[in-house]
């Protein structure tokens, strides 16, 4: 990778252009842009995007969902927005998704969160954070499927109740939901999460 130097600009076109390419790390540089909308298409290899640290803005590319082997997405502190409409369902070996402090949701996206759907197939998965954006709607019930040891949706505009099917999350350990709309009671179920380490509800 070439993380952490000065680097600014561009990514260049000619690396799209580079099929085999399984990792693409570029963090903490000074770069900016929009991700090419077929990334997924053109880097069908992909494992590893990490572009954290920089300018870039845009929609996070839906192609991800082509490159079958993508397991880690670290694209933090950017200023991407939209929907997030990665279909995770086919990423069997999607483990990590580090997307905070961007401005996903913004605008009149009112269902944000409808892709945590699609991650319930993630047999691997470890950590979700999206801590610091705005998205909007409900969580869904289909959260308790989630096999994540760390989810952090902190900071948002997420609003209804904590579904009781969040105690379903039996391997999760820490569980961020601090600084969004959410009203309600929290559910008895949450009791059931014996490996949570750091919980935090505060409005």
């Amino acid at each position: 990778g070439f993380g952490d130097n000065r680097l600014n600009g561009n990514i260049p076109v000619s690396v799209y252009n580079l099929s085999q390419l399984e990792v693409l790390s570029l963090p903490k540089n000074q770069l900016h842009g929009t991700l090419p909308s077929a990334l997924g298409l053109m880097l069908p290899r992909l494992q590893f995007l990490q572009l954290r640290d920089n300018q870039f803005w845009g929609v996070l590319p839906a192609s991800l969902s082509n490159a079958s082997e993508l397991g880690r997405i670290d694209i933090g502190d950017n200023g991407f927005s939209g929907r997030i409409v990665v279909d995770f369902g086919d990423l069997q070996n999607f483990t990590l998704l580090y997307a905070e402090y961007n401005n996903f949701g913004s605008g009149e996206v009112l269902d944000g969160l409808q892709f945590l759907s699609t991650m319930t197939n993630c047999s691997q998965l470890l950590a979700i954070d999206l801590g610091g954006n705005q998205l909007k709607g409900i969580l869904p019930n289909s959260i308790g499927n989630l096999s994540s040891q760390y989810l952090l949706l902190g900071g948002n505009q997420i609003y209804g109740e904590i579904p009781s099917t969040v105690g379903n999350l039996i391997s999760l350990t820490t569980l961020f939901l601090d600084s969004n709309q959410l009203t309600g009671t929290v559910p008895s179920t949450i009791g059931y999460l014996h490996k949570v380490q750091r919980l935090s509800l505060q409005s």
